[in-house]
């Protein structure tokens, strides 16, 4: 019996089209509009265990190396770990206080409380 190979349909990487599209952002990578992501990306990426959220939080955290990199080095990750660190013993703290109220008027603050529960 002989078989038949079905023929994909949808694009591939070849052929879609190459055009620049102008962005807000100021980036020659753009991280405000999803994108493609080639079969070669998608092989690299399964390979070397770099999962979906690890490229998100480059696009947001990694600085422009070049004309096409986005780059997050050990010293940028270990900063960035260093602020989430101080984020959360903050959000402790926070938390041991059953919670804090903030009041404000326009540009002014007018007192604070803890409790986020409670009602003035």
């Amino acid at each position: 019996m002989h078989r038949t190979r079905n023929r994909r349909t949808d694009q591939s990487h070849r052929s879609v089209s190459r055009y620049q599209i102008d962005c807000i952002c100021d980036k020659d990578i753009c991280c405000c509009q999803p994108m493609h992501r080639t079969r070669h990306f998608a092989k690299r990426q399964s390979q070397r265990g770099v999962s979906q959220q690890m490229v998100d939080l480059a696009y947001s955290i990694g600085s422009e190396a070049g004309s096409n990199k986005i780059v997050v080095g050990r010293r940028e990750a270990a900063e960035r770990l260093a602020q989430l660190e101080d984020e959360r013993r903050l959000l402790l703290k926070i938390m041991d206080k059953g919670g804090l109220t903030i009041v404000g008027d326009g540009s002014a603050l007018i007192t604070t409380y803890c409790g986020a529960n409670r009602k003035h």
